[in-house]
């Protein structure tokens, strides 16, 4: 699941791994009254600048996206996951290592895109592009191409849920529903939809409060952080964020615990907060 960047360093040469550059950023444009627009960017000038060597780019905001939907950062067909993949010269055999520049949310939300389509020999560097700068390991700005290879996508639906299934899944007590966006947007004071709230009866976990200024808390913290959230490993746990990324980062750190029913809400409050479903502000203690 974790990788650190010494363990990485010893495998560089391993022709059955792939390591994946996946840096970039999300930010907002304000519209005023408390409203915002996603601007979602990626960081391929930083990757031409400097990368692990042998790394592959992944454009965050076009390559793992399904750009017919309405509803933006939506999960890629599986035909065009498969095509990318296959095109970077992973196959269903390849180990993959991901990394972002250390925030953690892009390297886990094409974590999560693998988990989803059936490949889970997947593995996120600690620390990412910050690590293994900090670490002093080799830097490349040689770019490469592998011979493509074919990839099967495996559809796992139990790691994905849309909004009919979710909503009448809201009063059951074994449901917990995490949302990873800043507090702001949970209390309704800021939203990047029509709508201002959160789903009823989420918790708020916002993603940076996962990690440290190196990269991911401990596990140990991040058990801790699960239990006083009163989320047991019994429990099914539905994520969600404004798109579906910051939120990855939640399922990850729960899958790096041993939680075994993990949902994303991919959609998230992009789409949830454009329809005619039930929200909550205040907050629901």
């Amino acid at each position: 699941m974790i990788l650190t960047c010494a363990e990485l360093a010893q495998q560089l040469d391993n022709p059955r791994l792939r390591v994946v550059d996946i840096r970039g950023n999300v930010g907002h444009r304000d519209l005023g009254d408390g409203f915002e627009q996603g601007v979602y960017t990626a960081d391929r000038a930083g990757y031409e600048a400097g990368h692990i060597p042998g790394a592959v780019f992944v454009d965050w905001t076009m390559d793992i996206v399904d750009l017919t939907q309405t509803v933006p950062a939506q999960v890629a067909s599986a035909e065009q996951f498969a095509r990318l993949v296959g095109e970077l010269g992973i196959d269903n055999e390849t180990t993959v290592v991901i990394y972002d520049q250390g925030v953690a949310q892009f390297a886990t939300r094409l974590w999560w895109c693998f988990q989803y389509y059936g490949h889970p020999d997947c593995r996120v560097l600690a620390g990412g592009w910050q690590a293994w700068q900090k670490g002093g390991y080799p830097v490349s700005t040689a770019t490469l191409d592998y011979p493509a290879r074919t990839f099967t996508p495996r559809v796992q639906p139990q790691w994905r849920i849309e909004p009919p299934e979710l909503l009448a899944l809201l009063e059951n007590p074994q449901i917990k529903v995490i949302d990873a966006r800043p507090p702001a947007h949970y209390r309704g004071e800021r939203s990047r939809a029509t709508h201002k709230g959160h789903i009823p009866g989420a918790v708020n976990l916002p993603r940076p409060d996962l990690m440290t200024t190196d990269g991911f808390k401990s596990l140990d913290e991040w058990a801790a952080q699960f239990k006083q959230l009163g989320i047991e490993p019994t429990d099914t746990v539905v994520a969600y964020c404004n798109g579906g990324v910051a939120a990855s980062t939640v399922l990850f750190a729960l899958h790096s615990l041993g939680y075994p029913n993990l949902r994303l809400y991919d959609g998230s409050w992009n789409e949830w907060g454009r329809l005619d479903l039930p929200r909550s502000t205040p907050p629901a203690d």
